[in-house]
């Protein structure tokens, strides 16, 4: 007689293989992470807006400075290091990122080089 409180090998295979569709539909409109000298992003598409996530293993990093694609230039805080942009399907988009640590008051910063990233957007 069969014990029917242990599952059998078919049945265990069965969950691992539709586990692993779930993860991979979840994953299919995220970007994977992308690192070059030691500042990484990921992100996701939402429409027509790309969201970027930074980590960095950079010392401390008191700040990030990000170039938008169309030139314009902001700081992402280390605590919140999302920032996001308007995409259009088929295009190729480069952003720049550098990690930043502030001197003292009106010394400035030493920032990292700047480092491009580049993100495809899929679709028509």
């Amino acid at each position: 007689m069969k014990n029917f409180s242990t599952p059998s090998r078919t049945t265990k295979l069965t969950a691992i293989a539709a586990f692993a569709g779930v993860a991979i539909l979840a994953l299919a409109d995220q970007s994977f992470a992308s690192c070059k000298q030691r500042i990484c992003v990921h992100g996701t598409d939402d429409g027509d807006v790309h969201n970027v996530y930074i980590t960095s293993d950079l010392g401390p990093v008191t700040h990030y400075n990000v170039r938008y694609p169309d030139g314009r230039q902001f700081e992402v805080s280390p605590d919140d290091t999302r920032f996001s942009f308007g995409v259009k399907a088929g295009r190729k988009y480069q952003y720049s990122v550098q990690a930043c640590q502030k001197k003292g008051l009106l010394e400035g910063s030493t920032c990292s080089p700047w480092v491009v990233f580049t993100h495809t957007v899929n679709g028509d």
